[in-house]
């Protein structure tokens, strides 16, 4: 219950300790051992899909936008941690933070079929996948004449199609649509990942772990993210965004939208006071620029957590 705690709000080892009764350093071995023990079973739960069951799936991005032979759309998303203590200048990704960068390829159900998460924050998408273990399954020609989607960051294959860059005919548009539409479920896959293990989530600081310790808590959620697919656990009052890169909007609809007042990287317990902070945000900072109202509003979730904290 502890390491799944962690895993959904993201909370401080401290925040955990309080509310369980267990000492911090209990806290950090639970979590690291739960998450080694799911990692040693990564391939029961996640693996590409069989020869067999090719076909439905195929069907099942068909039906998305009429797009023929897929088998998997690949993204990558930045998973944050803390600043490592070694060559952390690596760790630092596109958007300015320490980060692990993950690659990811999903089904059509949103389940994650193949999953990658050793490569530090500064690695380029296309190098990933040129040093993974699946391009090189896709590249001796295993799954036939099955193709993956992904987004214009990745090289252009027979295996791998990619959006036409400046799309000239009718023809390219309607792939372009067609294209980016199916891949979509990537995307919303990334996102309902993230939404159920907010751990993971930017809104919810970062990973305050080693890289190595990281990389096992990214891969355990990944397992519990598919047996809740499989499972038809649905999110709780969350909405899923799917569009991952306005990250301070997301974070902001989050909150407001966070009526059961989970216990997030503050460690609020079930209140009013995420009703309160969000109206006083919004009465206040509505007019002014994106990033004066997120800082606006991380200064009344503090202010409102530490009074918590002093009761």
């Amino acid at each position: 219950m502890v390491t799944l705690r962690y895993f959904a709000s993201g909370s401080f080892q401290a925040v955990n300790a309080d509310v369980h009764g267990m000492h911090r350093m209990s806290i950090s071995r639970s979590i690291h051992s739960v998450s080694k023990a799911l990692c040693n079973n990564i391939n029961k739960y996640i693996k590409f899909t069989p020869q067999n069951d090719l076909r439905s799936v195929k069907q099942g991005f068909y039906d998305i936008a009429k797009f023929p032979n897929v088998v998997g759309t690949i993204d990558g998303t930045l998973i944050p941690i803390k600043c490592p203590s070694n060559n952390d200048e690596l760790y630092v990704c596109r958007k300015g933070y320490h980060a692990i960068n993950v690659q990811v390829i999903n089904d059509h159900r949103l389940i994650c079929t193949d999953i990658m998460t050793k490569w530090p924050g500064g690695t380029h998408d296309s190098f990933m996948w040129n040093n993974s273990a699946i391009q090189e399954r896709f590249a001796s020609g295993e799954f036939g004449d099955s193709w993956l989607l992904g987004d214009s960051g990745y090289p252009c294959l027979p295996f791998l199609l990619t959006p036409v860059l400046n799309p000239q005919t009718g023809g390219q548009r309607n792939y372009n649509q067609s294209q980016r539409k199916t891949r979509n479920a990537s995307e919303r896959a990334i996102g309902v990942w993230k939404m159920r293990f907010l751990c993971l989530h930017a809104f919810g600081g970062f990973l305050m772990y080693s890289p190595e310790k990281c990389v096992n808590i990214i891969a355990a959620t990944a397992i519990l993210h598919n047996i809740c697919r499989q499972k038809g656990i649905p999110l709780m009052d969350y909405q899923i965004h799917e569009n991952e890169d306005d990250d301070d909007n997301n974070h902001y609809q989050i909150v407001l939208q966070n009526q059961r007042g989970i216990d997030l990287k503050m460690g609020l317990k079930p209140c009013l006071n995420d009703k309160i902070c969000a109206k006083k945000y919004s009465e206040k900072y509505s007019k002014n620029s994106q990033q004066q109202r997120m800082a606006a509003f991380g200064s009344y979730y503090s202010k409102i957590s530490v009074a918590y904290a002093l009761i």
